[in-house]
């Protein structure tokens, strides 16, 4: 399991995996918040919006993702979204959907 839900770097590929089954170990399957702001411009508190999901579910992690080819990613098992621009009730929807 990763150090926190709210990470600095990356997450490796196959955490993210194993959190998006398990979660904590027990409890709702996880959720992964990725962004990119490398090869996207991020707006000055895009970071700070989404770590606060992480804050408020016990089941989501943030971490960044430079090689994606999205600006922000969420991730459940087996679902996908991806977002140009923060859109908190998309998120939200996409969290509560699990």
């Amino acid at each position: 399991s990763p150090s926190s839900h709210v990470l600095k770097e990356p997450m490796d590929i196959l955490v993210q995996k194993h959190m998006l089954e398990h979660a904590d170990g027990s409890g709702l399957p996880g959720v992964v918040i990725n962004y990119n702001c490398v090869e996207f411009s991020c707006e000055k508190d895009l970071i700070p919006k989404l770590e606060a999901f992480a804050s408020e579910y016990s089941n989501v992690y943030v971490a960044p993702f430079a090689k994606m080819s999205v600006k922000i990613a969420l991730t459940r098992y087996g679902k996908i979204e991806t977002l140009d621009s923060f859109d908190e009730a998309k998120i939200e929807a996409f969290i509560r959907a699990g």
